[in-house]
């Protein structure tokens, strides 16, 4: 993987595993991570990064 932010999930990935990055606004990241551990609960929510926009 060339991409340094997905260096520390390459094991997981490399396993299989899926890794899902969703861009919301701040102020709705507990109830996003709410509904995903709700329909998966499989699910590990690994954090949040500071305010930059994707598509400047």
């Amino acid at each position: 993987m060339d991409n340094s932010r997905l260096k520390h999930f390459e094991a997981a990935i490399e396993r299989g595993e899926l890794l899902m990055m969703i861009d919301v606004p701040r102020g709705q990241v507990a109830h996003i991570t709410e509904l995903v551990s709700t329909h998966h609960p499989e699910a590990h929510p690994e954090g949040t990064e500071p305010t930059i926009p994707a598509f400047p």
